[in-house]
């Protein structure tokens, strides 16, 4: 699947408590999690590299989110009469979590408002929130919020926020803020405590095989441990990005027609007056050669000694050249993690999994001897 920069991604793998709000379009489709989130806009089934079924979809803002097809419970149509995948009642927010949108709203609205002293205030109450239940509202207000500040007070929120949900989210804003710094600040927050399960939203991230998306899961790797090296398949999988690069081909004009070249002493020769204007044609000497020349520049078809011109058309052609690059990003984290002197097996991606097969073989045979 061929990726493009400022899309996103919700890891929908180990997605299952989340709730995730999007705008909704008219008419849009609406793909419903097992958590009883709604992610509304154009969707579809995909396969993954991996194999692995998945569920894309892109919303009216032009985001791409991808989930795990397991942790999708329903997928309804928006057109009229279209099918229901899987039938379900729409879920809703509890009365808690809609309360927490009124406050949040009201908090992030003074914020703004140009009012210091309730500025301040406002924001001294968002960052002692410390009930879950204010999860939706405070990623509805905050997470993509164009001010960098509003959205490092969300991080700072769900660093001390109780419970699981909040990860899902830190991981979230780890791979996908537009700013390096908050997504710094994102892996950070993480935490011991909740490491194996933002590991397993970074594998996922892996899987899709994307090179920027690699280079950000692969740093949250490093932030948050790899013990059992869960994540090192997936890091030599992303080493080297094999991808396709397109080249149009625009629509080319074939002119055809016959001259009559005149022999002027040695290898010279002459031809219509628009012959210099073509760039240099070839021909017989003396001859009558049927020539063939691309489109452009001017020719003059009562030129002395030309023939009748014929012109055919090629329309525009796509063609994919297949291209590769090399993520150091990636290489550097997995030389850290496998403990390999450098420059270990560069990336010769073979080599680093004959490596890995041995080493985790190893792994598992010191680990049974333990037990």
């Amino acid at each position: 699947m061929r990726l493009s920069t400022g899309w996103r991604y919700a890891t929908g793998a180990a997605c299952t408590t989340a709730a995730l709000l999007f705008v909704a379009g008219a008419g849009a489709d609406e793909v419903t999690l097992q958590s009883g989130a709604i992610v509304r806009g154009h969707a579809s089934e995909i396969q993954l590299p991996d194999h692995s079924k998945a569920v894309e979809v892109r919303t009216s803002t032009g985001t791409l989110i991808v989930f795990d097809r397991d942790s999708v419970k329903q997928l309804k149509r928006g057109a009229a009469g279209q099918k229901v995948v899987q039938a379900a009642n729409k879920p809703r927010l509890t009365a808690k979590q809609q309360a927490w949108m009124t406050k949040v709203r009201s908090l992030v609205s003074h914020l703004t408002s140009g009012n210091r002293a309730q500025a301040q205030r406002a924001r001294d109450e968002l960052l002692k929130i410390n009930d879950p239940d204010a999860l939706p509202a405070l990623t509805r207000y905050l997470q993509q919020n164009p001010d960098e500040e509003l959205r490092q007070i969300y991080v700072a929120i769900l660093r001390s926020l109780p419970g699981s949900n909040a990860v899902y989210y830190l991981v979230s804003q780890s791979l996908f803020d537009s700013s390096a710094q908050i997504r710094q600040q994102a892996r950070e927050a993480i935490g011991a405590e909740r490491a194996d399960s933002a590991r397993t939203l970074y594998v996922f991230a892996l899987k899709l095989r994307d090179p920027n998306l690699a280079t950000r899961a692969a740093l949250g790797i490093q932030q948050i441990g790899d013990p059992n090296g869960d994540a090192i398949p997936y890091l030599i999988d992303n080493l080297v990005y094999v991808g396709a690069r397109e080249i149009d081909t625009p629509q080319v004009t074939w002119v055809g027609w016959t001259a009559q070249f005149v022999q002027c002493g040695g290898p010279n020769f002459t031809g219509p007056t628009w012959f210099s204007e073509m760039g240099g044609l070839g021909g017989n000497v003396g001859g009558s050669p049927s020539v063939q020349i691309y489109g452009g520049g001017r020719m003059v078809p009562d030129t002395p000694g030309a023939g009748p011109i014929v012109t055919t058309v090629a329309p525009p052609r796509t063609t994919f050249v297949a291209e590769s690059t090399n993520n150091p990003a990636v290489l550097e984290i997995l030389l850290k993690l496998s403990d390999q002197p450098r420059p270990g097996f560069g990336y010769q991606a073979e080599q680093w999994r004959r490596w890995w097969d041995n080493e985790k073989a190893s792994r598992d045979s010191r680990k049974r001897a333990a037990d």
